[in-house]
């Protein structure tokens, strides 16, 4: 989407930009908006994938049990559909069931995408 993988931050700030615009999508399709419905929420999640990110360019990794919260929630897949105007399906090996994003007549008109993921919810 960036035209290459070091600019994954930028990805990253459009989905927290949704999220702050759009806050009921923060508290419907977060792990974090689910447990944190504060009117503060948006703030706090955008400064906690800021700091996430500059943990990953410092060369990081996320794999603390706690880090799966900030990682491909569905609010980053349907801010990033909708942004892009992808329509993007994911897959759920936990569940075994498929989930659609972005797919209406009248939007995804661009590029498709399919998604594989590993969800922890």
């Amino acid at each position: 989407m960036t035209g290459t993988e070091d600019h994954y931050a930028w990805v990253a700030e459009d989905c927290d930009d949704v999220s702050m615009n759009y806050p009921e999508l923060l508290y419907e399709c977060t792990n974090f908006g689910e447990m944190n419905q504060s009117p503060q929420a948006a703030s706090q999640y955008y400064w906690h994938t800021r700091n996430v990110v500059r943990h990953v360019q410092s060369g990081e990794s996320l794999t603390a049990a706690s880090d799966h919260v900030w990682w491909l929630e569905d609010v980053h897949i349907i801010a990033i559909s909708l942004l892009y105007d992808i329509a993007i399906f994911s897959y759920s090996t936990v569940i075994n069931k498929w989930f659609a994003f972005n797919t209406s007549k009248t939007s995804a008109t661009g590029y498709q995408e399919c998604c594989f993921e590993h969800t922890v919810h």
